[in-house]
């Protein structure tokens, strides 16, 4: 795994939510991170659990890891992903043409 530290992460995230895909992007991803740079995660879920009491459990369940660094997360569909290929979404976009898949499910 290039990105070690976000192997507790992802265990966590999976322990939650079946990702079937977990992208990172932003300033890490593009290797332009300062030391306080957080770790922008895009989750691919089916869309049933795109839901607040699945956000709720995400950061409960990574709060110890989100002291040690920061994790920001946004959950989304494999439809809305190929809806954002069709159309310029910025996240969507920035996360697919410079996001690195650090989980394939």
């Amino acid at each position: 795994m290039e990105y070690p530290e976000l192997k507790p992460v992802l265990e966590r995230i999976l322990e939650v939510v079946p990702a079937q895909q977990i992208i990172l992007f932003g300033s890490r991803a593009k290797g332009q991170a300062r030391p306080d740079s957080d770790y922008d995660l895009l989750v691919v879920v089916p869309e049933e659990y795109i839901t607040l009491e699945n956000y709720k459990a995400l950061y409960r369940c990574l709060g110890q890891v989100r002291r040690s660094f920061g994790v920001d997360l946004i959950l989304t569909t494999p439809e809305q992903l190929e809806r954002a290929r069709k159309a310029w979404m910025p996240l969507y976009s920035e996360a697919q043409h410079n996001g690195q898949i650090v989980y394939a499910g």
